[in-house]
């Protein structure tokens, strides 16, 4: 649904029914809800002006509006009465709750972002985020002194195994175990699942490893390769199958019995876990938890 203004479309030449509209916003806004009015002003304010005036969707701009005020530390409260002037001056008793949804749900993010950012931790989870496991891995091939690189042997001379470096010693010493859940369900679900992989992980992994949330619903765990570490892997399959099997029973009880995915169980819900050997240097292990964090 379009909300137009009734002073004409910027899209007609006109720029002065932007900045009208704007100004008129501004004006209220301060006047009923603002407390800093040099603070008022932001791009994403541009962008929702010219989807006014365009007469095209709101809800982008309104969710950049959101995050815009989230980011500069404005109240929720602030926030959407400040949308409530905007379409106060458009003639509209109320904004329309998917509008207002928008909104609420851009200062939400942001919020969660810098919550994330200054912490180093998924809000949701509790665990790391991946900004803080790409420190951890830097960490660890800092703590590498490889040797130099031996002498070329003459073309006659026996082959004979490398001997180990520094590098060998650190990193077959340790590896990432994955879990993979983001099986194509609704956002509701895969928000939940984030919170089974967190759960369970820091049950089979509870001594101070790196344990990190890089998508929804896929997580990674910076862990020792010891030599029980193939029976941890086991357990967590099982954990994780036992939990989704109560999940599954839980909808099936709330809705018709579906078609589920098979991990290779009977009856199991769909999911991963693996173990990735970290690669010989630092931007190939980056470039591998970029790839793995899609």
């Amino acid at each position: 649904m379009a909300y137009l203004w009734s002073g004409g479309r910027a899209g007609s030449g006109s720029r002065r029914s932007t900045e009208e509209l704007r100004e008129r916003w501004r004006s209220r806004s301060v006047t009923s809800c603002w407390n800093l009015p040099g603070d008022w002003w932001a791009p994403a304010v541009e962008a929702v002006v010219e989807a006014v005036c365009d007469g095209r969707g709101m809800a982008r701009a309104c969710a950049r509006l959101g995050q815009a005020r989230g980011r500069a530390g404005v109240g929720i409260g602030e926030a959407l009465d400040d949308l409530g002037a905007l379409f106060s001056v458009l003639d509209w008793p109320d904004p329309p709750l998917p509008l207002v949804r928008c909104t609420a749900q851009g200062w939400v993010d942001a919020g969660m972002m810098a919550l994330a950012a200054e912490n180093c931790e998924d809000p949701l989870t509790g665990l790391t985020t991946v900004a803080y496991l790409r420190g951890r891995l830097a960490e660890l091939y800092r703590a590498i002194r490889i040797s130099p690189p031996p002498a070329p042997l003459p073309p006659d001379a026996p082959l004979r195994p490398r001997p180990p470096t520094d590098a060998d010693a650190v990193l077959s010493g340790h590896c990432l175990v994955m879990v993979d859940l983001s099986d194509g369900s609704e956002p509701w679900r895969r928000l939940a699942r984030s919170v089974v992989v967190a759960q369970d992980l820091r049950a089979v992994f509870p001594d101070g490893e790196t344990l990190t949330m890089v998508g929804t619903g896929r997580a990674a765990a910076l862990v020792p390769l010891e030599p029980d570490l193939e029976q941890r892997v086991e357990r967590l399959r099982n954990l994780l199958a036992l939990t989704l099997a109560s999940e599954r029973s839980f909808l099936d009880s709330v809705h018709p019995p579906g078609r589920s995915p098979d991990d290779g169980r009977p009856g199991g819900e769909s999911f991963l876990v693996w173990i990735e050997r970290l690669p010989a240097s630092l931007p190939r292990a980056l470039d591998l938890l970029e790839a793995l964090a899609r």
